[in-house]
């Protein structure tokens, strides 16, 4: 087991408690006549504390007072409806009972109220917890990794031993300032593109994944083939060999498989090339090799066509002319020279990351035929 203990952000990240957010802060709002907030406002506002909530909610310039009593409104609001439409995120319960029941200790750590991480923990997740503590007088919130540290000490745990997981840069960041390693979530209030430009080391998409990350028993596929990428293989090539600890391919065989398929097929701009590689290794793990076996060829079509939606919810399309749009046209067969300008220009890595990580939700999902 890679970890012992486990602390857990609760918005966002085991818990989804934005609409209640959003009517609480609606509700503070109307009361002291100012304009509402939509609810993906306030998902960006939401990850520093009620407080910090409130401030970017009210119109700029609003005066210190004024944010006191908006402050109370919404207090006295969510205390008696914090539990209204929240829910726990698709799979999050039975993730911790199964984790819990391996033996791992399981704590939060939450900017939110303390009265309210109490009272929700106790509603959604009873029993399952060690500790759960919010924002509390005389203690920093996030980023400052007071609580965190707090809970190292009383459960007696190393810091290489734990593991700090959320779904915002705040959350990155409490996990750094308090020496843990962090497992980034792409369900919650933050976009994948926005975590990992904050420097997240590893995304779950799900909680199949983020289980498999926290016991060790799974590989970012994500990570790995982005780094594959910077070292100079193609999108491709890059994606399909990633997935190879699972293939079992020769290396060598695997790369030159792939290899024709950089840059839309052969730099064509057809198919995005990190689509290519996510087929391909689809195939492996679910394709048919019998020519009659019509049920197996209709169930691995749809795969194909479920990994193909969901990469371009991602970036609009799997095709790569409609990718570089305004980027790069140029469909010369010779490849263009790799410098920071390059990575710095397209969207590459990012489509090679986003097509290794819908894989790899997929298999968490969908385990491989034998």
């Amino acid at each position: 087991m890679k970890y012992k203990f486990a602390i857990f952000d609760l918005d966002g990240t085991i818990l989804d408690t934005l609409d209640d957010l959003t009517d609480a802060l609606n509700y503070a709002l109307r009361s002291r006549g100012y304009p509402e907030r939509s609810k993906d406002e306030v998902r960006q506002f939401v990850g520093n504390g009620i407080r910090r909530l409130i401030e970017l909610g009210v119109p700029d310039c609003t005066p210190e007072a004024e944010i006191n009593k908006v402050h109370s409104c919404f207090t006295d609001f969510y205390r008696c409806h914090c539990e209204d439409k929240t829910k726990a995120y698709d799979g999050i319960t039975n993730m911790l009972e199964q984790l819990k029941g391996i033996g791992m200790h399981l704590a939060v750590v939450s900017n939110k109220a303390d009265y309210a991480v109490g009272r929700l923990c106790e509603k959604y997740f009873s029993g399952i917890f060690d500790a759960a503590v919010g924002e509390r007088e005389g203690i920093r919130r996030k980023p400052a990794p007071d609580s965190v540290n707090e809970l190292l000490r009383s459960f007696g745990y190393r810091r290489e031993e734990s593991v700090y997981i959320g779904d915002s840069d705040v959350d990155i960041m409490t996990a750094e300032n308090a020496g843990v390693d962090c497992i980034s979530v792409d369900w919650g209030f933050r976009s994948r593109d926005f975590l990992r430009k904050s420097g997240a080391a590893a995304i779950a998409s799900n909680s199949l994944q983020l289980y498999s990350f926290i016991t060790g028993e799974h590989k970012d596929h994500s990570k790995i083939a982005g780094d594959l990428f910077l070292e100079g293989y193609n999108c491709s090539q890059s994606v399909f060999l990633a997935f190879n600890d699972i293939m079992g391919l020769d290396k060598h065989t695997a790369l030159k498989l792939s290899s024709s398929f950089g840059g839309g097929m052969g730099r064509l701009r057809e198919v995005c090339g990190a689509v290519s590689g996510m087929f391909m290794a689809a195939g492996v793990f679910w394709g048919y090799d019998r020519p009659g076996d019509y049920e197996i060829k209709c169930s691995h079509y749809a795969r194909i066509q479920s990994l193909a939606e969901e990469f371009k919810k991602l970036h609009g399309s799997i095709v790569c002319r409609d990718i570089l749009k305004g980027i790069v046209s140029d469909s010369s067969p010779i490849p263009t020279k790799r410098d920071e300008e390059f990575y710095k220009k397209r969207p590459c890595l990012r489509c090679i990351e986003d097509a290794a990580a819908v894989l790899d939700a997929m298999l968490s999902s969908d385990p491989k035929s034998d």
